[in-house]
């Protein structure tokens, strides 16, 4: 069969209900989660860094996923996840405007933002956590403060700055976190 017929049988199976996708039943997924790890293997290390300690009291992770082929071969990735609630949380690079408030209930209660030394340990942090990947991205990474807003520049996108925001009271307690893509 020509792989177009193939592709046009497949569409009209689906269209008459004649191949789905079902949920698996309480069997299938009990084996599922015991032998998960036959295909799938996860490999967590904590990031232990003495900023991401101070600025953030939720266990940051180094996740490398590792998905076996079934021919011998293997596919494997880095994710970074914490402990956010009960959950863990991937975290990744915002990819639009917006509040951030996983990240808000990662930081650590004790840590304020009042100084250029706080800020730095938060740099730091945030460059484990959310690294500059471009060697672009990289040289503009850096951090300024307004006022009760402390911008955490992480890249540029299409000449503009993008990073965190963290706002933080009057004793430099972080009240909000945002992410922008056009930072002054």
């Amino acid at each position: 069969m020509h792989r177009g017929s193939v592709f046009v049988a497949f569409g009209i199976c689906t269209l008459l209900g004649l191949t789905s996708i079902q949920a698996a039943s309480p069997d299938e997924q009990a084996f599922l989660d015991k032998h998960i790890a036959d295909v799938v293997v996860v490999t967590p290390k904590r990031l232990d860094n003495p900023a991401i300690a101070k600025a953030f009291a939720a266990p940051i992770y180094e996740l490398n996923v590792t998905i076996n082929s079934g021919d011998g071969g293997t596919m494997s990735t880095k994710q970074i996840a914490g402990r956010v609630d009960e959950k863990l949380a991937a975290l990744s690079r915002p990819g639009s405007d917006g509040d951030c408030p996983m990240i808000q209930k990662m930081v650590n209660p004790s840590f304020v933002l009042k100084t250029d030394d706080d800020a730095k340990t938060l740099q730091a942090a945030l460059d484990l956590i959310f690294p500059a990947v471009t060697d672009d991205d990289k040289k503009a990474v850096a951090f300024h403060h307004t006022g009760s807003d402390w911008s955490f520049v992480r890249g540029t996108f299409f000449n503009k700055f993008l990073g965190f925001v963290f706002t933080t009271d009057a004793q430099g307690k972080v009240t909000a976190v945002k992410f922008s893509l056009k930072m002054s």
